[in-house]
């Protein structure tokens, strides 16, 4: 939904949805019913990089395509980055990445939770707490293992993995410091647990989606709020944001002279184009005056 959507407002004529079908080798009821209500044209039942190699270049029965967008696994990543130039890609969105912002406000138990919410997604999927507070620190780290547990063995697993080679809880000496880090890191979502997070916000420069307050967990983007949730990783949140309706259209720019309009700016003109070393530029403007 949150890659169709935008298509369809932009006025995009064939939208095509690639997805991974089960292990029964159907698509899932509920991704056909989302293509449905979404509008999408076709759905094909592939996904991953050789989903993107497809739509790239055409096949048989996957036709070739202007755009690609969505988020994906780390070799959907790096698809995308080969295919770089032979056909557009949206927001570079890889293994995902969730990294909270706590001070002495915060619950334990709610940061506890959601450094969670990110891991499970994949093994390859970062959580993370940055924080001033040092008590908050040990409280997170000793209540994490609870929330791990009420997980399903599938989830769990990526949930453990995950955080052993990708989650952390970094402690700083001050919430500038803790802001700044966020703001090197540049993850895909940033929850502010803090006593003023509109404020706080504000110092904000590098981050794909914020969660504001202790009461909008990362689950609220996926599940509920609306915001676009195809946002950019791996540190692309520096130049980039979440996909949207604009990103699927184009600016054709377009511009009318006069010989009135013309003759005002000729001068000005000829003598930029000389001083580059144009002279063909210069003598199509001044053609136009000559007797």
């Amino acid at each position: 939904m949150m890659s169709v959507l935008p298509a369809k407002v932009a006025g995009v004529p064939n939208v095509y949805v690639c997805t991974p079908p089960a292990p029964d080798g159907a698509i899932p009821p509920g991704t056909l019913i989302a293509c449905d209500i979404c509008g999408a044209d076709a759905v094909f039942r592939v996904g991953g990089s050789q989903a993107i190699a497809a739509m790239a270049h055409g096949t048989q029965t996957v036709p070739k395509v202007d755009k690609i967008v969505g988020p994906g696994s780390k070799y959907v990543l790096a698809a995308f980055k080969l295919l770089y130039g032979q056909v557009e890609i949206g927001t570079l969105a890889g293994p995902g990445e969730g990294i909270i912002l706590a001070d002495e406000s915060a619950n334990p138990e709610f940061a506890a939770a959601d450094i969670c919410i990110q891991a499970e997604h994949g093994l390859d999927s970062a959580g993370v707490l940055v924080t001033h507070v040092p008590a908050l620190a040990y409280a997170v780290q000793e209540k994490i293992g609870r929330h791990i547990e009420r997980l399903n063995d599938y989830r769990k697993n990526f949930v453990v993995e995950s955080l052993k080679k990708y989650g952390a809880i970094i402690l700083t000496d001050s919430l500038e410091e803790s802001i700044a880090f966020v703001n090197e890191y540049a993850g895909e979502h940033l929850e502010i647990m803090t006593a003023e997070p509109l404020q706080d916000m504000q110092k904000i420069k590098n981050a794909g989606g914020i969660y504001l307050g202790h009461y909008t967990p990362l689950s609220t983007g996926c599940f509920g709020s609306g915001p676009n949730h195809v946002l950019p990783t791996g540190r692309k949140a520096t130049v980039a944001g979440g996909l949207k309706t604009a990103d699927f259209y184009k600016a054709v720019t377009f511009e009318y002279f006069s010989r009135d309009g013309l003759a005002n700016l000729k001068d000005a003109m000829v003598k930029l184009a000389e001083y580059e070393g144009f002279p063909a530029h210069g003598n199509a403007i001044l053609e136009r005056f000559a007797k």
